[in-house]
C-alpha cells in the first residue's frame, strides 16, 4: 500500500507542475537530452537473450528524436555475464543510432564486461556538463573509483553547470533511512551499510553546481518501486527501471539553453503508458 500511495503522489504532484503551451518561451528550448535505462534484461523470473523486449519496441521511438544526444544504461544489461546474454545483448543495444554508455550492475561485471574493453568507471562532458559513471564494490565508493571521482570533482571547470553520476544500486538508500519508502528490486543485495553519506555526499553537496545521481536497481517485479526521485541540499536522487510489465519505464533528461534540467519518467508499461514531468 505504501508503495503504491508513493507511486500516485509522484504523478499528481508531477502533473500539477506541467507547464501549458503558453506558459512556455524560449528559454525552454533544449539544448540536448539523454535517457537513461535500468535493469534493462528485464524480469528476472522471465528473461531471455538480449535486451528487455517491450523496451527494445521503444528503439524507433528513441531513434528518432534528434534532440537525444546518448543514452545511459545504468546497470543489470544482462541477466548472467557470459558470452551469449552479452553478444545478445549488443545485437539489440547496436540498433540504437547514438552513442550508449554502461554503467555496469551486478549482473554485468565480470571477464566477458572486462573483455569488451567497457569501462568500470569514468567521465565524460557534453556542453558545460560532467558525466561520470562508476561501479560501486558491495555498494561502496572506495579506492581508485574514489580518487576518481576526487579527481573529477576537484578539476571541474568553473563554468560547468551541472554534474551528472551514474551508478547502478541506490547508493544513498538504506531499509530504515531517509529514503525506505523505495522498494529496490533485492532488498537481500544491501550490504549493510555504504559509505555514500559519510564520504560521498559532503563531496557533492559541497559543489556550486546542481548534482542528479541516477540509478537503475528498481522498477523489475511489481512490489517494487517503478521510480524514484527526491532531492537534498543541492542533490537531485533519481532511479528508474524496468521488468515489471505494468510500470515499465526510462528516464528522459532534458537540458534547456539556461542549464535548467526536467526530468521525465517515460512509461511503457501496460499501467503507464504516458510521460509523468518529475519537477
Amino acid at each position: 500500500m505504501r508503495h503504491a500511495l508513493f507511486f500516485l503522489l509522484l504523478i499528481l504532484a508531477s502533473c500539477s507542475e506541467k507547464a501549458t503551451d503558453s506558459e512556455k518561451s524560449e528559454s525552454d528550448e533544449i539544448l540536448f537530452s539523454f535517457f537513461a535505462a535500468g535493469h534493462t534484461y528485464g524480469n528476472p523470473m522471465h528473461h531471455q537473450y538480449g535486451l528487455y523486449p517491450p523496451f527494445v519496441m521503444q528503439f524507433d521511438q528513441l531513434n528518432a528524436d534528434n534532440k537525444l544526444a546518448f543514452g545511459v544504461f545504468t546497470g543489470d544489461i544482462v541477466a548472467k555475464p557470459t558470452l551469449a546474454y552479452w553478444d545478445s545483448a549488443f545485437i539489440d543495444i547496436d540498433e540504437l543510432q547514438m552513442p550508449i554508455h554502461i554503467t555496469p550492475g551486478n549482473h554485468d561485471r565480470g571477464f566477458e564486461f572486462e573483455k569488451r574493453n567497457l569501462e568500470y568507471y569514468y567521465a565524460f562532458e557534453k556542453e558545460q556538463c560532467l558525466f561520470i559513471s562508476l561501479s560501486p564494490t558491495n555498494w561502496n565508493i572506495e579506492g581508485e573509483q574514489l580518487a576518481f571521482l576526487d579527481s573529477c570533482l576537484t578539476n571541474l571547470p568553473t563554468d560547468y553547470k551541472h554534474v551528472f553520476l551514474f551508478v547502478h544500486e541506490l547508493i544513498w538508500w538504506s531499509p530504515d533511512g531517509e529514503y525506505s519508502e523505495i522498494k529496490i528490486n533485492y532488498e537481500p543485495h544491501y550490504p549493510g551499510s555504504t559509505n555514500y553519506w559519510s564520504d560521498i555526499h559532503p563531496k557533492l553537496s559541497n559543489l556550486s553546481v546542481p548534482v542528479s545521481i541516477i540509478a537503475g536497481d528498481v522498477g523489475c517485479r511489481t512490489d517494487v518501486s517503478p521510480f524514484s526521485f527526491h532531492s537534498k541540499d543541492n542533490i537531485t536522487f533519481l532511479s528508474s527501471g524496468m521488468g515489471s510489465g505494468t510500470h515499465d519505464n526510462y528516464l528522459r533528461v532534458d537540458i534547456n539553453v539556461n542549464y535548467q534540467v526536467k526530468y521525465n519518467i517515460v512509461g511503457f508499461g501496460t499501467e503507464n503508458n504516458s510521460n509523468i514531468l518529475l519537477n
